[in-house]
């Protein structure tokens, strides 16, 4: 891949302005994401064929997926997870309150405000390297503060402090069911940046099993890590009518620093495991070295 990139640099770099997306490109891949359910059911006949991912390979820092297929045994049941939340009553939009009670957050390091653009010059650790990606990745790269978030376990998902963004970054990279995205957004303080938080939990713990018509059903987890002033690392599960655990799931960290919020998220047909899964640990890693996150 190394090689690769090294030969086709300059070509990527004259076709940039072509792959640089606008805002509605960005939504686009949100959209396709939300519409994970409707791929299920491929996912669930490439089983029956006789096709199991039996591993994910994080590859060239943990941002892309690469998943690994054995073809020479007949598929078994998948295990279960550990835990299946309650089902949700209903998969609607949630009317998320902005003015939730959270925790005393802490002060944002340069103060608080939203007099220009606090991520006016700033790039993510990723965004050099995925724009230099051959022609056969997909990459979007967007600065409207209105884009959708990645996480979207209600499908859709309404988030209402999303429109108290001062400012906002996307990035993501789509190769076949594989996908990656980064976002940062800044809010106007620390204790708005808190209140998107909270939105994340209640839409994790309301939507936590979502029912698709083709008659598969997804399942969200999440927990507590320790990065930034808070995170959450969350991961989806996927099953087949008959209750076996399909190929398809993906892992999203979201992390508050100050009045900054990031998300890396990866997704695809690999089986998430939990918290501990290499898809797991390439989320948090990402999240890592974004830290500290630009006020």
């Amino acid at each position: 891949m190394n090689d690769l990139l090294t030969d086709r640099l300059h070509e990527a770099t004259e076709d940039l302005a072509a792959r640089l997306r606008s805002g509605s490109a960005v939504r686009a891949v949100a959209t396709r994401r939300r519409q994970r359910q409707r791929m299920l059911a491929g996912a669930v006949a490439a089983v029956a064929v006789g096709v199991v991912v039996t591993s994910v390979q994080v590859e060239n820092n943990a941002d892309r997926l690469v998943p690994t297929v054995d073809r020479s045994s007949s598929p078994a049941p998948s295990t279960s997870p550990t835990a299946e939340p309650t089902p949700a009553p209903s998969s609607a939009p949630l009317p998320l309150p902005t003015g939730s009670s959270v925790p005393s957050p802490s002060a944002s390091p340069t103060g608080s405000g939203t007099s220009g653009n606090p991520l006016a010059g700033f790039h993510l650790p990723e965004e050099k390297k995925w724009l230099a990606y051959p022609p056969a990745v997909t990459v979007t790269l967007s600065r409207d503060p209105m884009t959708a978030w990645l996480l979207d376990p209600c499908i859709p998902t309404a988030y209402p402090t999303d429109s108290q963004r001062v400012a906002m970054l996307t990035l993501t990279s789509s190769e076949g069911e594989s996908s990656a995205g980064r976002q940062l957004a800044v809010y106007p303080d620390a204790a708005t940046a808190a209140d998107v938080m909270t939105g994340f939990r209640r839409v994790l713990a309301a939507c936590a099993t979502h029912h698709s018509p083709s008659g598969s059903t997804e399942y969200y987890f999440s927990s507590p890590v320790a990065l930034g002033d808070e995170a959450l690392l969350a991961w989806n599960v996927s099953k087949d009518p008959s209750g076996r655990q399909v190929p398809f799931g993906g892992y999203d960290v979201v992390v508050r620093d100050g009045r900054s919020v990031y998300l890396a998220s990866i997704g695809g047909e690999f089986q998430a495991k939990g918290p501990t899964d290499m898809g797991a640990n390439a989320v948090i890693a990402a999240a890592r070295a974004t830290l500290p996150l630009p006020q």
